[in-house]
């Protein structure tokens, strides 16, 4: 068997793909020399603080101003709450015209995002954000709104249990 001297055609045109030089950086508040990619990006360029000194530094920070910051997320949840209160003692329940805002309760019918007690608590939207998903919601009393959903849901116990439900008709949905 003659010995191949040659590699094939596919081999020859591979060419070796030159690798990166690794730069490195001096973090200008740690003074470690470090890796690029140990620095965040912003816009185009990269930044002069490593991510460890820049989380350290944070967290300093946060812990020396903590009561601004609970005092600023104070500010902001009674905001968004007055709001929702204003909206809710606005508008009676769309079914059954119950007025009683501690009975009344957001009802999605357009496209839900989040619910409005999750934006105003856990996600720290605007008050922007938080008139954009109320504006997706008609009001209900809790009850009327059980039954609504009880009914988009097919569950079978309204069926069971005779009581009428209400219909509030979904946006975009056929009338």
């Amino acid at each position: 068997m003659p010995r191949r001297t040659q590699a094939p055609a596919r081999q020859q045109a591979r060419q070796p793909v030159p690798r990166r030089r690794m730069t490195t950086r001096r973090c200008r508040c740690c003074g470690e020399l470090k890796a690029e990619r140990a620095f965040e990006r912003a816009d185009q360029y990269r930044r002069r603080v490593c991510r460890k000194c820049r989380r350290d530094n944070g967290r300093v920070y946060y812990r020396a101003n903590k009561p601004r910051y609970r005092a600023a997320n104070a500010r902001r949840i009674a905001a968004a709450q007055s709001l929702v209160a204003a909206r809710l003692s606005a508008s009676p329940c769309v079914t059954c015209g119950e007025a009683d805002i501690v009975c009344l309760e957001f009802h999605h019918v357009a496209e839900k995002e989040f619910t409005v007690s999750e934006l105003i608590f856990a996600r720290r939207r605007s008050l922007a954000a938080v008139t954009k998903e109320m504006d997706r919601c008609v009001v209900m009393c809790g009850n009327c709104h059980r039954r609504s959903t009880a009914a988009l849901g097919r569950w079978t116990l309204h069926r069971v249990s005779g009581v009428p439900v209400p219909t509030v008709p979904m946006m975009g949905a056929p009338t």
